[in-house]
């Protein structure tokens, strides 16, 4: 495929909507990423949610994660089946947002579960803007998912941070880890 420069003025329209199309194959494919991601850091998770006062509402988050993966599984085949619509590039470009605000509801989610969480605050918050570095980073081959989704996922642990009384070097770090990691995505989306 020859596409010229699509962040120049002379890129056409259709080179444009090819370079997305692209980005949207990329992101697809770090889906098995995404999920040996997820196995790895669950084991984390569980461990440190077990010692939260809270300890019982765990088992919501769970019941998101079953729904997130579902959902997941179940857009790429529902695309698989139908081939029409997966060169569609405003439906698929939908279904990434989509996807990826699960995901940022699951981040939410956990930093609700966190905010009552006890001793284990902290550490929970912390674990949540992780996982909206996460999403960042499997947002960013498309633009309009990393810009939607990055924002939605990263606000709900900042904010559980601020409204606590931990010490203020957690949360500069985490505001600071938090812009790094949208620069950075920003800057890997353009490449």
């Amino acid at each position: 495929m020859n596409l010229k420069d699509p962040w120049r003025e002379e890129a056409s329209a259709a080179d444009l909507a090819k370079v997305e199309m692209l980005a949207l194959d990329a992101q697809a494919s770090l889906l098995p990423y995404a999920l040996v991601l997820f196995a790895f850091s669950l084991p984390l998770f569980v461990w440190t949610a077990a010692m939260a006062q809270n300890a019982v509402w765990m088992s919501a988050l769970f019941i998101q994660f079953a729904v997130n993966w579902a959902a997941f599984y179940g857009l790429v085949e529902w695309l698989n089946r139908r081939p029409d619509l997966a060169g569609d590039l405003a439906t698929r470009t939908r279904l990434h947002v989509f996807g990826g605000l699960l995901w940022a509801a699951a981040v939410a989610q956990l930093a609700a579960f966190a905010l009552g969480a006890g001793p284990a605050r902290e550490p929970l918050l912390l674990m949540a803007a992780g996982a909206a570095v996460v999403c960042f980073f499997f947002t960013c081959p498309s633009l309009p998912s990393l810009l939607i989704v990055g924002p939605v996922a990263a606000a709900p642990p900042l904010i559980g941070l601020l409204m606590g009384r931990g010490d203020p070097i957690t949360l500069n770090g985490a505001w600071g880890a938090i812009a790094l990691a949208m620069a950075l995505s920003l800057i890997m989306n353009r490449v």
